[in-house]
C-alpha cells in the first residue's frame, strides 16, 4: 500500500542540511508496507499521520509464534557489520486505550535470517515515530535485507504509517525524528 511519496524526503530533510554519515537504506520514495500471515490489512484516513493515511493490521488471534504474521518493508542497500542501524516507523495501537506491540527487525531474507537490528516496541493509541537502534553484528548483502514488523504476538490492531531505515558510522546521531529509541538486542548468533 503506497503512502505519500514525499514523506521520506521530509523525514530526512535535516540530513541534507547537516554533515552526516547517515544513509537511507530503505526505499525513500515509496515506504510501502507488504504483509503476510493471518491478518486483515486495510487503509484508513488519519489527518494526524504523515500523508494522511495509515495501514491497519488487524490480528484476529495470537499466532503460535509472534513472527507468524508481519508487515514488511523493502531494504535496498547493504548493512555492514559495525554499522549503526536505525529502524524508524510511524505506528500506534489501533484500539483506543488498548496497548499493542511489534517486534521490529532488519535482517537477511535468506537463511539463516541474521538480524542487523531487532527490538520490541510497545505501542499506545498515539501516532508516534518509533525507533529501534543498535550496532549491526552481521553483514546483510545489497538488496538481501528486509524490514519486518512481527505482529502475531497478541490479538491486536496495529496502525502503521511511513517507515525509514538508515545506517551510519559510530560517532554521529540519527537525524530521524525518534519519539524514543529501543536498543537493539541483535546478536551475531540470532
Amino acid at each position: 500500500m503506497q503512502l505519500s511519496i514525499g514523506i521520506a524526503v521530509a523525514l530526512m530533510g535535516a540530513v541534507a542540511a547537516q554533515a552526516s554519515s547517515e544513509q537511507i537504506i530503505s526505499d525513500a520514495q515509496r515506504p510501502v508496507w507488504g504483509s503476510y500471515g493471518d491478518i486483515k490489512v486495510s487503509r484508513l484516513s488519519e489527518p494526524k499521520a504523515p500523508g494522511g493515511t495509515l495501514v491497519r493490521i488487524s490480528v484476529p488471534r495470537a499466532g503460535a509464534n509472534f513472527w507468524d504474521s508481519s508487515a514488511t518493508g523493502a531494504i535496498s542497500k547493504a548493512v555492514k557489520k559495525g554499522d549503526i542501524v536505525t529502524i524508524g516507523f510511524f505506528a500506534r495501537s489501533g484500539e483506543p486505550g488498548k496497548p499493542a506491540w511489534v517486534n521490529a527487525v532488519v535482517g537477511s531474507v535468506t537463511p539463516p535470517f541474521k538480524a542487523a537490528a531487532v527490538g520490541r516496541v510497545e505501542l499506545d493509541d498515539e501516532i508516534r515515530f518509533h525507533c529501534v537502534e543498535g550496532i549491526s553484528p552481521v553483514d546483510v548483502g545489497d538488496k538481501q535485507g528486509r524490514l519486518t514488523l512481527h505482529v502475531a504476538g497478541a490479538k491486536q490492531v496495529v496502525d502503521l504509517g511511513p517507515y525509514m531505515v538508515t545506517t551510519r558510522a559510530s560517532g554521529s546521531e540519527t537525524q530521524l525524528p525518534c519519539a524514543g529509541k529501543v536498543k537493539s538486542s541483535a546478536q551475531a548468533t540470532d
